[in-house]
C-alpha cells in the first residue's frame, strides 16, 4: 500500500464481490489510509513479529496482491522471491501490481513521449532508473501469476497485465462548487518533485497568472484532505504531462467535477474507451499548446457545467470501485464467476 490506492481496492472488492473479504497493509512511518499500518523497523528487523505475521498470513489469506515486488514477510527485498515461492507452496495465489515509476523504463518512455522528464535529469540518475526498472519489468514478466497495473499507460511496459482502475470514495470526493463562474478562472496544478526534474508546466501557469488570464494555485503534495479542498476550489486542474497517462490526482479532480487538462497518449485513451466504453474526459494539451487549450476552455465557459458533469460521471463509473472489483473478479473468484 505504498501509493495509497490499496485501501480503496480492498474496500471495493469487499463491497462488490460475493464472499470476498480484503485488508490492506502498509509498511510506513507515515500516516496513510490502510487497515494495517506496520512500522518499517518492526517489519524489517523484529524477528518475533515477522514469525507471527508469516503464520497469520499463511493461515488467513487465499490471495495476495503484492505491490512493486515488495516482501510480504518483512526483511530486505533480496528474499522476496523466496517468500513468494513459500506462499505458492501453501496454496496462496500471489498477483503482482505495478503502480507507476517502478516499471516505467526511461528509454522506452522517452521514445514514446517527447515530454518525458528524463532529459532534464542527470545521466547517472537516468542510468540507475533504467537498470532498476528494466530489472523489475523482467521480474514481473517472469511471474507465472496474475499481473495488474494501476494506470492504463503502464500496459506499454507490461502488456499481459490487467488494468486495475484507481478507486476513490466518490461520495467524499464531491463538491457543490460550480466551475468557471468567476471572471478569472482558478487553475490548480501539483508541481513535479525533484525526481521528475521538470518545471515547464509550472512556469507556463505562472506566466498566465502574471498576465491576468488565470489565477494559478500550485498545490503541494500533501494528504487527501488538503488536496480535496485545493482541487474543489479550482475550476481547472492541470495534470502532469510526463507519463502520457493519468493517475490518482487526475481521478480526484474528475470526481470533483473539475475540468482536467493533461497529456494522455492516443493509445491510453483507446485502452480506456475499449475497457470502459467511455471517452476519457481529459482535455489534451502539451507544453506547446497548454496556454491555448486553457484559453479555449475559458472562451467556452458556457459549456463548463456540462464538462463538469462529464468529469464527475466518468469518475463515478470508472473510479468508484465497481470497475476495480470487476477487474479483480477473475483472479479472486475465477473467470466463470
Amino acid at each position: 500500500n505504498r501509493a495509497g490506492n490499496e485501501q480503496f481496492w480492498a474496500r471495493s472488492v469487499a463491497a462488490n464481490l460475493p464472499d470476498v473479504a480484503a485488508r490492506s497493509m502498509v509498511v510506513s512511518n507515515r500516516d496513510q489510509p490502510s487497515d494495517l499500518i506496520v512500522d518499517a523497523a518492526r517489519f524489517n528487523t523484529d524477528l518475533a513479529w515477522r514469525r507471527y505475521w508469516r503464520k497469520h498470513v499463511i493461515e488467513t489469506y487465499t490471495h495476495i496482491l503484492a505491490e512493486s515486488g515488495g516482501p510480504i514477510f518483512g526483511g530486505s527485498g533480496t528474499g522476496t522471491e523466496n517468500q513468494y515461492l513459500q506462499l505458492a507452496r501453501y496454496g496462496i495465489d500471489v498477483a503482482r501490481l505495478a503502480n507507476g515509476r517502478d516499471v516505467r523504463i526511461p528509454s522506452v518512455q522517452a521514445k514514446s513521449n517527447p515530454w518525458s522528464p528524463y532529459a532534464a535529469l542527470p545521466p547517472e540518475k537516468v542510468r540507475r532508473l533504467e537498470s532498476v526498472t528494466q530489472h523489475l519489468v523482467e521480474v514481473f514478466e517472469s511471474h507465472e501469476g496474475e499481473l495488474f497495473v494501476a494506470t492504463p499507460g503502464l500496459l506499454e511496459f507490461l502488456p499481459r497485465a490487467t488494468w486495475l482502475p484507481i478507486a476513490l470514495d466518490v461520495a467524499e470526493w464531491s463538491t457543490d462548487l460550480p466551475v468557471m463562474n468567476r471572471s478569472v478562472p482558478v487553475v490548480a496544478h501539483v508541481p513535479p518533485n525533484s525526481l521528475e526534474g521538470w518545471t515547464t508546466i509550472d512556469s507556463i501557469l505562472r506566466q498566465l497568472d502574471r498576465s491576468g488570464e488565470i489565477e494559478y494555485r500550485p498545490v503541494r503534495k500533501g494528504g487527501p484532505a488538503a488536496r480535496l479542498s485545493e482541487f474543489a476550489g479550482a475550476d481547472i486542474f492541470v495534470d502532469q504531462f510526463e507519463t502520457a497517462d493519468y493517475g490518482r490526482l487526475a481521478c480526484e479532480a474528475l470526481a470533483l467535477g473539475r475540468i482536467v487538462v493533461g497529456h494522455v497518449s492516443t493509445e491510453v485513451r483507446q485502452r480506456v474507451l475499449q475497457q470502459t466504453g467511455l471517452e476519457l474526459p481529459v482535455s489534451e494539451a502539451n507544453p506547446e499548446t497548454l496556454a491555448s487549450v486553457i484559453g479555449e476552455i475559458v472562451k467556452k465557459r458556457g459549456q463548463a457545467a456540462e464538462m463538469s458533469q462529464v468529469s464527475r460521471d466518468f469518475a463515478v463509473n470508472v473510479h468508484s470501485g465497481r470497475a476495480s472489483a470487476q477487474a479483480l473478479r477473475p483472479w479472486l473468484l475465477g473467470s466463470s464467476s
